[in-house]
């Protein structure tokens, strides 16, 4: 099920955010998140679909 842009409801969670910030994605941040795991939780499947569809590019940082 998409919106009428055609995105599905989690690449909309994961695009959502930059519709309204002027940063860029890799500066963007969730800083009350609990975890980890539940921001991957959140938004794994919207970024592992928009990553398949070509829209964005997903890279791991060590820390």
């Amino acid at each position: 099920m998409g919106d009428d842009r055609g995105l599905n409801p989690g690449e909309h969670i994961v695009l959502e955010g930059l519709e309204e910030s002027p940063a860029p994605l890799w500066e963007l941040g969730w800083p009350e998140a609990p975890s980890r795991r539940h921001v991957a939780e959140v938004c794994g499947p919207g970024l592992v679909s928009l990553e398949a569809r070509g829209f964005v590019e997903v890279r791991a940082f060590e820390s």
